[in-house]
């Protein structure tokens, strides 16, 4: 599970914690492909799942919220190896400063990675009540659905 992959070190320690240098996520991946392993998306899981198989030697490689740093530097190294993530996206935070626009999620979608909901807002969602829950997971589903014209998988 990833958050950030950044050139540049956040100035406060959570933020810190949660980003990983390009180098680093590059190594990352090349130890798991030096490993035998392979990674999947949300979509390969489901399928293998539903006939009843279990990937072999599979990994999800996953990716919060949404940072504009994922489309600028984790998805580029991703395709170079030829791997697939899947990037829970906050709705809500889409075309803001720092993070994916519409435009980088559809070129990352039509890429093959997995779109998947972050609800709207970056909440905790057991503090909210069952109605602001709801919003925040359908609304964010609808409008994963209507702007990348496939079925949200994961949320």
């Amino acid at each position: 599970m990833y958050h950030r992959v950044d050139v540049s070190s956040p100035a406060d320690r959570t933020s810190r914690a949660l980003t990983v240098s390009p180098s680093q996520f590059e190594a990352e991946l090349r130890y798991l492909h030096t490993q035998g392993l392979r990674t999947v998306g949300i979509d390969e899981l489901e399928r293998d799942v539903a006939e009843g198989r279990r990937p072999e030697r599979a990994v999800l490689i996953t990716f919060d919220d949404g940072y504009g740093d994922q489309f600028r530097y984790a998805f580029p190294i991703l395709q170079r190896f030829g791997d697939r993530a899947i990037f829970f996206v906050n709705t809500g935070n889409v075309g803001k400063a720092h993070h994916l626009t519409w435009q980088e999620i559809d070129i990352m979608h039509r890429a093959g990675m997995s779109i998947e909901c972050h609800g709207v807002d970056h909440v905790d969602l057991a503090l909210l009540n069952a109605a602001a829950q709801h919003y925040q997971i359908d609304d964010c589903i609808r409008s994963l659905r209507g702007h990348l014209h496939d079925a949200v998988q994961a949320y």
